[in-house]
């Protein structure tokens, strides 16, 4: 993991801490967590060619953010644009790793409006965890 800090003005004005999970790749979504924010966004496609070992790192990291002793409520975005059927159950893995957190966090599934088949696949998502705050988020990507 990769902590990138970034100042808007003097030290004392504001910092923010993203940390970097995953870098982007042609095949991986981007991970990263604005802790300031509390918000982790997933942003990219998804069709590894070894599921679960590109899963695996991702799925640890987000665990120690939802779970761990630090763990307060973070909002989870999704923003793929393309995913296997692999890669569909490692997401909905990281999705029931969200709704079983000793702490509340949420979900924002977000689609291109356009997109039929990924706001299709957020209904399923949501529908697999009734329990948990999920938002589908129709916007441009």
């Amino acid at each position: 993991m990769t902590t990138i800090f970034s100042s808007c003005g003097p030290p004392s004005d504001c910092w923010d801490v993203m940390e970097i999970i995953s870098k982007k790749s042609n095949r991986m979504p981007g991970v990263s967590h604005d802790v300031e924010a509390g918000l982790v966004t997933i942003n990219g496609e998804a069709y590894p060619e070894d599921v679960t070992a590109s899963f695996e790192p991702i799925i640890e990291s987000l665990s120690e953010i939802l779970a761990g002793p630090e763990a307060r409520p973070v909002e989870i975005r999704f923003e793929l644009q393309y995913f296997n059927s692999g890669s569909s159950r490692k997401i909905l893995e990281i999705i029931r790793l969200i709704e079983t957190a000793p702490v509340a966090h949420k979900v924002s599934w977000v689609a291109d409006p356009e997109d039929d088949e990924m706001i299709d696949h957020g209904n399923r998502f949501s529908r697999a965890v009734p329990d948990l705050a999920f938002a589908i988020v129709e916007e441009e990507l």
